[in-house]
C-alpha cells in the first residue's frame, strides 16, 4: 500500500468530514421552516453564508462535505459554483429523501464516516483558525460543542440556541433559560465521534426522558446523552485566539459578523500608518470593491495606475500639482491594501496575485 493512502486513511480516521445543514440549526430551528431575516444566500463579505462556510471548512482541512438540502438546493449548487474554487468532494442529499430527524439518516451518514464529523449550521461566520483547533482536539470516542457568549441582543426564543452548563470544559447539560451576557451558548457546530450517530438499540430518548419533538435534529439528545458518561468537551470561540465565531440571524447580526471578518484581517507586522490610517479607509474602498465584483489582481492594477498618475504630479514640479500628487500616493496605499483584504475575503489568493502586488508596488516605487 503507498504511503499516500496510508496516510490518507489516517486522515479520515480523524476529523475529516463535515455535514452542512444549510435549511435549519443544530438546536432551535426546524427542518424546512427557514429563517426570515437572512439565509444560507446572504452575502457576507462578498461571499453568501454557504460559500463562506464550505470555503471555510476547506481552509480548515475538512476533506469531504456532505450537504443535506432541501428546497433551495439548485441556488446552492449555484451559489458554489462561482467565485473561489472548491477543490473537496461535495455530496448532496435531499432532506425529502433523508429527513433530518430520521435515525436511518444518521445511521446511513455514520457508515460514511470514519473516526469523527464536524456537523454545522451556515447560519454563522467562522475562522479556519476554530476549525483547525477542532481537528487538532478530537479524542477518541469524545464529542466537541463549541461555545460562544451571549451577547446583550440574543435571537427570539424559538430561534435560540440552549444555554450550556459546564464543569471543568465538560459538557454537564443544556438549559432553555435565556442566558445572561457572558454566559456560554452552543454554537450551530458541534464534532461527534460516528459511534454517537449510531446509538446502541434501547437508548433513551434523552435524559430527562422528554419526547423529542417532530421535526427536531437529534444533535441535543446526542450530545446530552454523551455529556452523562462525561464524553462532551466544550470548547469556546475566543476572537483573541483566532478561534471566533459570529452567529447570524438578522440583519444587525449581519452587520456584526462582516466587522469581525474585517477586523480578522488585521496583519501582525503592519506599521503604526497602515493600522491605524490605511486600514480604516481600505475598509470602505474595500466593501465597494466587493459590491462591484472586482478581482483582487484588477485591484491591484487601480492602485498602480494611482501610483503612476502620483509620480506624474510630483514630475510636474508645482506646488499644487506636489500637492496633489501626495493626496494620490496616499490614496494608492490604501487602495494597496485592497487587494490583498479582498482576496482574503473571497478565498482567492494566489501566487499570481502575490507576485503581480510586489512588482507593481516596485513600478510605482521606481516611477
Amino acid at each position: 500500500m503507498s504511503e499516500s493512502t496510508l496516510q490518507r486513511g489516517a486522515e479520515l480516521q480523524g476529523l475529516s468530514t463535515a455535514i452542512l445543514l444549510p435549511g435549519a440549526g443544530l438546536f432551535g430551528d426546524r427542518p424546512g421552516r427557514g429563517l426570515t431575516d437572512v439565509g444560507p444566500l446572504t452575502s457576507i463579505g462578498g461571499l453568501s453564508l454557504f460559500q463562506r462556510t464550505v470555503l471555510t471548512l476547506q481552509r480548515g482541512g475538512m476533506r469531504q462535505l456532505i450537504v443535506l438540502a432541501g428546497s433551495d438546493e439548485e441556488l446552492l449548487k449555484h451559489a458554489l459554483a462561482r467565485g473561489a474554487r472548491v477543490t473537496i468532494p461535495v455530496r448532496w442529499m435531499p432532506v425529502r429523501e433523508f429527513p433530518l430527524d430520521d435515525p436511518r439518516t444518521w445511521e446511513s451518514l455514520a457508515t460514511e464516516v470514519r473516526g469523527f464529523c464536524l456537523i454545522a449550521g451556515v447560519q454563522a461566520v467562522f475562522s479556519k483558525g476554530l476549525i483547525e483547533h477542532l481537528r487538532q482536539s478530537v479524542r477518541d470516542g469524545e464529542a466537541l460543542v463549541v461555545t460562544r457568549e451571549a451577547g446583550p441582543v440574543e435571537p427570539a426564543l424559538g430561534r435560540r440556541n440552549p444555554a450550556v452548563a459546564l464543569q471543568e470544559g465538560r459538557l454537564i447539560s443544556f438549559h432553555n433559560h435565556p442566558g445572561q451576557e457572558g454566559h456560554q451558548v452552543a454554537a450551530d457546530l458541534v464534532v461527534l465521534p460516528a459511534s454517537i450517530l449510531t446509538p446502541p438499540n434501547g437508548a433513551a430518548a434523552s435524559p430527562s426522558g422528554a419526547a423529542e419533538p417532530a421535526g427536531m435534529i437529534p444533535v441535543r439528545r446526542w450530545l446530552e446523552r454523551a455529556a452523562v458518561e462525561g464524553r462532551v468537551r466544550v470548547v469556546a470561540a475566543a476572537a483573541h485566539a483566532g478561534l471566533w465565531y459570529r452567529d447570524v440571524w438578522d440583519h444587525t447580526s449581519a452587520g456584526l459578523a462582516e466587522r469581525t471578518l474585517f477586523r480578522s484581517l488585521k496583519g501582525e507586522a503592519e506599521g503604526f500608518v497602515d493600522r491605524y490610517f490605511n486600514r480604516t479607509f481600505s475598509r470602505l474602498l474595500t466593501r465597494l470593491f466587493l459590491r462591484m465584483k472586482c478581482s483582487p489582481n484588477a485591484i491591484t492594477m487601480v492602485a498602480t495606475a494611482v501610483g503612476i498618475l502620483s509620480a506624474v504630479g510630483f514630475g510636474i514640479g508645482t506646488y499644487s500639482a506636489g500637492i496633489v500628487a501626495a493626496l494620490l500616493f496616499q490614496l494608492a496605499a490604501v487602495i494597496d491594501c485592497c487587494d490583498g483584504e479582498v482576496a482574503r475575503l473571497t478565498f482567492t489568493e494566489s501566487p499570481f496575485g502575490a507576485w503581480l502586488d510586489i512588482a507593481m508596488d516596485n513600478v510605482v516605487h521606481i516611477a
